[in-house]
């Protein structure tokens, strides 16, 4: 049985390897396994479920693939037909694969493609099968995006309707010219004040500023939870008399409670069994390998076990009147990972190298962080002007989207629902 088209609405660009090519769009390569995923994770928790899915499968004895085929249609041409003469370039915000300034070989381009409508054409011999994925396509689409960088928001497409109620928490992106190099500046430094934290930012454009700094959201759990930050546990590695001079403070400071716990040296933690070391930032999806400029060394995380961890949230933008309403959906970042030791090596760059074992961040709760931390007045005090009297826009413009944060996380009258 073929189903009659389900038609599909492109809200935001798709990263294409093979871009250059007419009629590059969604792939059907890409769309059913994720699919299948999200049909077995919906239908197993049930025996009535389980059966069907052993119905439903290529093979019965082994449920990998389900037996129905996907085609995509892209109607119109490529609306971003300019984009597709040049590599997207690192400068683009959430975009920072290995594209420097330099023409790539034809076949390792990544471009752009964007058509305003697709048609997504579902055959199975199975009719209720059918039926199970439209019942489903709604969801799934908003809680899914495709191509490259997918949980920043690019590959965003979905059908017409309603949206979900199954996001964590929203916001909204005034853009009248629904500029996306615009929206996605916007996300990227959202998620940076909540992951990796902002410094010399001036506004949502691509411009700097010295004063502004904000420690980042999982930096605030962490302290709460006694984790340390894990660049304080390099540099303290690294050594007190080599350049940073972190335990050169007087211990009677410490001893006597003059200094707050989180400036106390690592060594005097350990000795008061105060707080515990962490990768606390990987709790947000791994980094393997980190460089800081003035870091003397490079760090790099590996382990035999777990070579990945994807980012646990993933943005869906979605194109309003006058700018984008962005979903976020949100997931538990499993516990076999946050609570796994990594070795981590400090390479250093004229030689040589220091290691440890450290765990991303035990005890880890997503609706915990939300809940508690994505709030604007908690951001507001983590925002350091080194400049007084400095109204810097991107200070009123973080706070306008943490108190739409906050207003959307108050909308659930029980749990925030997570994606599984």
């Amino acid at each position: 049985m073929t189903a009659k088209p389900i038609i599909l609405y492109q809200q935001t660009p798709l990263i294409h390897f093979q871009g250059t090519q007419r009629g590059a769009t969604l792939r059907a390569s890409e769309v059913k396994p994720k699919l299948d995923r999200w049909l077995k994770a919906k239908l197993e928790s049930s025996e009535e479920g389980k059966e069907k899915l052993k119905r439903w499968s290529f093979d019965e004895n082994s449920p990998t693939a389900l037996n129905y085929r996907l085609r995509i249609v892209a109607k119109g041409e490529n609306l971003l037909e300019e984009w597709k003469r040049e590599s997207i370039r690192s400068g683009f915000p959430n975009f920072f694969a290995e594209l420097g300034d330099d023409p790539l070989p034809q076949h390792n381009y990544r471009v752009f493609t964007l058509h305003e409508q697709l048609a997504l054409i579902i055959e199975s011999p199975h009719d209720d099968l059918i039926q199970k994925i439209k019942a489903e396509v709604m969801l799934f689409f908003h809680a899914t995006n495709f191509g490259s960088r997918v949980s920043k928001g690019f590959g965003s497409f979905l059908p017409a309707g309603p949206i979900p109620n199954n996001y964590a928490f929203a916001f909204f992106v005034p853009e009248r010219k629904h500029n996306y190099k615009s929206l996605f500046r916007h996300i990227e430094i959202l998620h940076r004040s909540i992951r990796t934290g902002l410094n010399c930012f001036k506004d949502f454009s691509d411009g700097y500023n010295e004063s502004f700094y904000q420690k980042p959201l999982i930096f605030e759990y962490a302290r709460t939870e006694s984790l340390v930050w894990e660049k304080k546990v390099y540099k303290e590695k690294h050594g007190a008399n080599e350049g940073f001079g972190m335990l050169a403070r007087d211990l009677k400071d410490y001893e006597n409670g003059l200094t707050p716990k989180e400036h106390w040296p690592l060594w005097y933690n350990e000795k008061a069994g105060a707080r515990a070391k962490a990768t606390v930032r990987d709790a947000l999806g791994l980094s393997t390998n980190q460089s800081w400029g003035k870091y003397p060394f490079e760090v790099k995380k590996e382990s035999e076990r777990i070579k990945r961890a994807p980012s646990p949230f993933t943005f869906v933008p979605v194109k309003l009147a006058g700018g984008f309403g962005v979903y976020v959906y949100a997931r538990q970042p499993e516990a076999v990972f946050l609570n796994h030791s990594f070795k981590v090596s400090m390479t250093y760059r004229n030689g040589g190298d220091k290691e440890l074992q450290l765990k991303p961040f035990p005890g880890f709760q997503m609706r915990t962080f939300l809940q508690d931390y994505f709030k604007a007045e908690r951001v507001a005090s983590m925002i350091r002007i080194k400049r007084r009297n400095l109204d810097l826009p991107i200070k009123k413009k973080l706070l306008q989207t943490y108190s739409m944060i906050e207003q959307s996380l108050d909308r659930h009258e029980g749990e925030i629902p997570l994606l599984p």
